[in-house]
């Protein structure tokens, strides 16, 4: 599957993108720069619908329900949901293998 990403999109904002995926800290500026990119990534077309439409399907649908379901459950919400992200962010790799996107972390040419 060919994602196709703004000419905007740019390696910081790539970076970002990564570094929320692996769940790491960010300063201000940082957090500026993320928002910025996902915004940009809603402008991206994958095959033929939006990225954020594609991404919905293949990554949302599925992890939502249990991952609301278990921070419901839980007693202690806060404590649990850093850590239960970290575990739907490990499998969004394989997620988007599966609906075909093999190339998931190659640098895109800038």
């Amino acid at each position: 599957m060919d994602i196709r990403l703004p000419n905007n999109f740019s390696p910081a904002h790539r970076t970002m993108v990564l570094r929320f995926v692996q769940g790491g800290s960010l300063d201000t500026d940082q957090r500026a720069v993320q928002i910025q990119a996902f915004d940009l990534l809603h402008q991206a077309v994958a095959g033929s619908v939006t990225f954020a439409r594609f991404y919905a399907r293949v990554v949302e649908e599925p992890a939502a329900d249990s991952f609301i379901t278990t921070l419901i459950e839980s007693p202690d919400p806060e404590a649990l949901a850093p850590t239960l992200r970290q575990q739907v962010n490990r499998q969004v790799p394989m997620w988007l293998r599966q609906a075909g996107c093999d190339q998931l972390y190659r640098s895109p040419e800038f």
